[in-house]
């Protein structure tokens, strides 16, 4: 294992999770795709580093819980460092969901984390082969700079723009 500051990652600002991605996730499965974009899904937990990062700028994660049960919605806690930035809701299509970076950072690598409960498919679906525990599905994450166009935020009980 390598800590997140000794990887040679650029600081994007932009990480296409199931694209480019790879030396900057734990925790997601293998990549997926369809429909024209790729994804993967995220375990019980899943984290991201992102150097690029800033002080007051606004993260997007753009996500979907489109095949999870109705019964198992996927309310996803998200975190920076270990500060919570708040909590969303992963409806049934993929959507995005807005959350202001503390000022100042917490300290350490700037590692996103974000926490789901899960759901097996193998349990919901007597035709599914699907073992994983699966949380939600993630496409991209990206760090829109502080000084750029006035955004919608989610807020800290749920929910998107």
């Amino acid at each position: 294992m390598v800590p997140p500051e000794e990887l040679r990652v650029p600081a994007l600002g932009e990480a296409d999770i199931g694209g480019s991605d790879d030396f900057q996730v734990s925790g997601f499965f293998d990549k997926e795709g369809g429909e024209g974009r790729t994804f993967r899904w995220t375990g019980a937990c899943a984290s991201v580093y992102l150097p690029a990062a800033r002080p007051g700028a606004a993260l997007s994660i753009v996500a979907s819980s489109e095949r999870r049960p109705a019964a198992t919605p996927a309310s996803v806690s998200v975190s920076l460092s270990g500060q919570s930035l708040g909590r969303f809701m992963a409806g049934p299509t993929w959507s995005e969901h807005v959350f202001v970076l503390p000022s100042p950072l917490p300290p350490g690598p700037p590692v996103l984390r974000l926490d789901v409960p899960t759901w097996r498919p193998i349990n919901v679906d007597p035709a599914a082969t699907d073992a994983r525990d699966l949380g939600n599905m993630v496409d991209r994450i990206r760090v829109i700079p502080a000084d750029a166009a006035k955004i919608a935020v989610s807020t800290q009980g749920g929910g998107g723009p």
